[in-house]
C-alpha cells in the first residue's frame, strides 16, 4: 500500500538532487496555512498528493487486490512566467525529471497536465499533475478457530 507522505518526501529529494539553482526552494506542502505562504524573493516548487481513484474492477477471486490511479500535484510559484526562474522553465524542469520517475510501491509517473491556478500579489501559480498506479491488497489474517475435523455425510 502506498504511503503518500513518504512519496511526497521522495519526490522532493529527487527534485532537489536534480536542482542546481539555489534560488528555487523545493518542499512538501505544509500542514498549516502559515506553512503555505507565497514566496518572497524565492521561487517555489511544492509537492502534494492530490487524489486517488480506485479501479472499480477487481480481477481477484480469493484475496482482494485492487489497483488505483494516484495523482501527485506539483505547485509552481514564481514572480515571473518566462525566463530561467519563471513557471514555464520550472514546469519543463519538473516534467523532465518526474516523467518516468518510479515512486516506492508505484508504477513510473506519467505526465497528466499543467494548468494555471492563480496570480496573487504578483506571484503566478501553476500546477503540474503526475499519475501513477498503486495496488491495495486485502490484509489476510490466519484463521484462529478450531481445526477442521472432517465432514460426516448421511
Amino acid at each position: 500500500m502506498m504511503d503518500f507522505g513518504v512519496i511526497e518526501n521522495e519526490i522532493v529529494a529527487w527534485l532537489v538532487s536534480k536542482n542546481l539553482n539555489q534560488l528555487i526552494t523545493i518542499e512538501v506542502i505544509g500542514q498549516n496555512d502559515s506553512d503555505y505562504e507565497l514566496p518572497f524573493g524565492k521561487t517555489k516548487i511544492i509537492v502534494a498528493f492530490s487524489n486517488e481513484e480506485p479501479d472499480p474492477i477487481s480481477n481477484s477471486f480469493d484475496i482482494v487486490y485492487q489497483s488505483s490511479s494516484v495523482m501527485f500535484s506539483i505547485l509552481l510559484q514564481s514572480r515571473t512566467i518566462r525566463g530561467n526562474n519563471g513557471v514555464y522553465a520550472l514546469g519543463n524542469f519538473v516534467k523532465k525529471h518526474l516523467t518516468g520517475y518510479q515512486p516506492t510501491d508505484g508504477e513510473p509517473f506519467k505526465y497528466a497536465g499543467m494548468r494555471f491556478e492563480q496570480k496573487v500579489k504578483n506571484v503566478f501559480e501553476y500546477s503540474l499533475d503526475f499519475r501513477t498506479k498503486a495496488v491495495v491488497i486485502q490484509d489476510v489474517q490466519e484463521e484462529t478457530g478450531p481445526p477442521f475435523k472432517g465432514l460426516t455425510i448421511l
